[in-house]
């Protein structure tokens, strides 16, 4: 009996043993284990750091796309210099909460045109209205604006004539604008007789006199373009209105079979004064 007990004491032992050796050894490997995970997941951590690094010192898209927003900004400067260089607006607009858009014009003075004169010869009358009504359109007045400032740039003999028109003529913009140009930019004479009656006048050279006598001839209806017969006439009244003897004497000598030879030759004797007589140098 003894010798069976001490026989199942020395199995249930080895048992004992072997179940402790393979729980020892179930630990161990789970320990050797764990480090082998731990490491595992350092390691894809380095590389997906080092991945990102290389992405940053690399020619990856973010690059590109940071070089790309530095060369827009760019653009985008070069863009606003080029728009602020250029004219500034006339008006501009604004948007309320609302909804209803506003425009904002800058007002345009008068003060920049000097007062008209009604002793000025046509030319420069006709130049005047125009420059008036320049400013009309660079300011954007209203009509009631224009007869205001008009009255204002009025000499007084033109203001006395102003104020013997109705009083309808005197408020009404397109009325009085078409009353003071027949009065004061208008001639009083016919084309034709504008024409047959022209002469050079003091200081203007006889370039200048031949293009005035054209455009006159050309309102006149005298087609010297066309006719040899109306050419002729009309070359013979520029040079008997020459206030230049010198040269009504070498130009009365010539035949011209069109208007550009006498104004090749014209335009010869500018340039040989200009080359005896050179402006003088500013010190």
């Amino acid at each position: 009996m003894t010798e069976t007990k001490d026989a199942k004491t020395e199995t249930t032992s080895k048992v004992a043993t072997t179940n402790a050796s393979r729980t020892t050894a179930q630990k161990s490997g789970s320990k050797s284990t764990e480090p082998t995970r731990s490491g595992s997941r350092k390691s894809s951590s380095r590389r997906t750091s080092d991945k990102k690094h290389s992405g940053r010192r690399g020619g990856d898209p973010s690059d590109d796309s940071s070089s790309s927003g530095s060369s827009d900004s760019g653009s985008s400067d070069d863009d606003s210099d080029s728009s602020s260089g250029g004219c500034p607006p006339q008006a501009t607009t604004a948007t309320t909460l609302g909804g209803t858009t506003l425009t904002f014009r800058s007002y345009v003075s008068s003060s920049t045109l000097e007062d008209f004169d009604e002793d000025a010869q046509l030319p420069a009358r006709r130049r005047w209205w125009e420059r008036f009504l320049n400013l009309t359109v660079q300011g954007g007045w209203s009509d009631r604006t224009k007869v205001y400032e008009l009255k204002l740039k009025m000499p007084p003999a033109a203001r006395n004539w102003r104020g013997q028109l109705s009083k309808h003529s005197r408020q009404d913009w397109t009325r009085l604008s078409n009353l003071f140009k027949r009065e004061y930019c208008k001639s009083k004479l016919s084309e034709a007789e504008r024409y047959y009656t022209m002469t050079q006048r003091k200081g203007e050279k006889a370039l200048a006199f031949l293009y005035r006598l054209n455009l006159a001839a050309e309102r006149a209806g005298v087609y010297f373009r066309k006719s040899s017969k109306k050419r002729e006439q009309h070359l013979r009244q520029f040079v008997r209105n020459l206030s230049d003897e010198s040269l009504k004497e070498t130009l009365q000598s010539h035949r011209f079979k069109k208007v550009a030879d006498l104004e090749f030759i014209l335009k010869q004797r500018e340039e040989l004064r200009q080359e005896d007589n050179p402006p003088a140098r500013v010190q």
